[in-house]
């Protein structure tokens, strides 16, 4: 279980975002869409990516 915590989904820390982003007003299931779509294509080039990134920054995107 370490293992899934520091590599591939990361799927705590997703949840730490996600628990986050229940207190804003967004579409959340178009807005989770596209969080693990942005996530899955950064993992499948072989980055680190970060959840928290992520989240913050399809959330900017959202707000504009």
């Amino acid at each position: 279980l370490n293992k899934t915590n520091n590599i591939g989904f990361k799927l705590m820390e997703f949840k730490e975002q996600y628990n986050i982003l229940l207190s804003r007003s967004v579409n959340i299931g178009h807005f989770i869409r596209k969080v693990v779509m942005n996530y899955t294509s950064n993992l499948l080039k072989g980055e680190d990516p970060s959840w928290e990134k992520i989240f913050n920054s399809n959330l900017r995107k959202d707000i504009l």
